[in-house]
């Protein structure tokens, strides 16, 4: 008797977009998402045991309720494309430095031109027996992208769809061919200047989803997407640079006291003062390098709790922070623009 195991080794994910509500998309092997490193995927029944008074200890029957399709993917990213769906966005631009791609926040979920169509996600394993989950109807619920002093720069990100097909028609997987961007090509920078000494960060992107049936089926109606909330996270060690060109550890306490970078104690009003907040990650500016951006305006630090150990080296701080929506776009100021990459000619 043959057995067949299946391994990371031989798996994919590619994704493409859907027709419409329910008609799933057909990706070809290069349709790729990005570098994924991690997927799974969860089926609820939401089984419910019934029995009513008089027949006894034991539950009579059971049904099934609401059919819940989730699942988590993480990746190195390589390629920003896909998070236009993470913020539920779409893309413009040709990827040049004069006319970069960028991602538009957008407001609804849905199949016209102004609107962002729901995906179809192929999870295949490609071995001589091969084993496919198809999912329809997919939709990011939340995203994180991380970046970590000794590390590539990561995104994960959780989605909810309608249904879910197996099969054994897996595709010949084509991936990315460029590197993963790592952290040796970012910048964090706080109203316009460049953060020093730090150590990692992390920004989430949440739609909240509203996620409901109808009477009739057991599957999901189209979600809709609630309000997007954007917050920030980072670790910086404590420091001052006197040269001016740095917002040091120093600098940023002073703007969780009132949102500038010269403030000596909490102001005591209800007004603080917003910065924009960007994260440059580049290659460098040699033909065929690479240019990734993400922007926010009316960004604000929450919280800052630095940590003293005996033992710890130089103080850290960890910072929170959110922003209110992407960059207003250079090229067109009616749009936000959170996310633009282009390559040097």
């Amino acid at each position: 008797m043959a057995i067949t195991s299946y391994t990371g080794l031989k798996t994919y994910v590619l994704q493409t977009e859907d027709s419409a509500w329910g008609t799933a998309g057909t990706p070809s092997g290069s349709d790729y998402l990005d570098k994924v490193t991690s997927a799974s995927w969860s089926m609820e029944n939401n089984m419910m045991r019934l029995q009513g008074i008089g027949e006894g200890r034991n539950a009579t029957h059971a049904t099934a309720m609401q059919l819940d399709c989730t699942g988590t993917i993480e990746w190195q990213v390589t390629d920003p494309d896909f998070m236009k769906y993470c913020v539920i966005g779409t893309s413009t631009g040709s990827g040049t430095q004069a006319a970069p791609y960028r991602i538009y926040e957008a407001e609804r979920i849905g199949y016209d031109a102004d609107e962002v169509k729901t995906l179809t996600l192929e999870m295949g394993s490609a071995e001589s027996t091969a084993d496919v989950m198809t999912f329809d109807g997919v939709c990011i619920n939340s995203f994180t992208l991380n970046g970590e002093v000794g590390n590539p720069i990561t995104a994960t990100c959780e989605w909810v769809g309608r249904t879910g097909t197996s099969s054994t028609a897996a595709e010949t997987y084509v991936g990315p061919v460029n590197r993963p961007f790592v952290y040796i090509d970012g910048q964090l920078q706080w109203g316009g200047e460049k953060i020093g000494l730090v150590q990692s960060f992390s920004i989430t992107c949440a739609n909240n989803l509203d996620v409901f049936g109808d009477f009739d089926t057991r599957l999901i109606s189209q979600p809709e997407p609630g309000i997007r909330r954007y917050d920030i996270s980072m670790t910086v060690r404590m420091h001052k640079d006197t040269a001016g060109s740095i917002t040091d550890g120093i600098e940023l306490r002073s703007v969780a006291f009132d949102g500038t970078k010269t403030s000596t104690t909490p102001v005591d009003s209800a007004d603080f003062t917003a910065s924009d907040f960007k994260i440059i990650l580049e290659e460098g500016t040699a033909a065929t390098d690479r240019n990734f951006t993400i922007q926010f305006e009316n960004a604000y630090i929450t919280t800052f709790n630095p940590t003293v150990e005996t033992e710890g080296g130089v103080i850290q701080a960890t910072i929170t922070a959110y922003a209110l929506a992407g960059k207003t776009d250079d090229l067109d100021s009616d749009y936000k623009a959170p996310f633009t990459w282009f390559t040097y000619a």
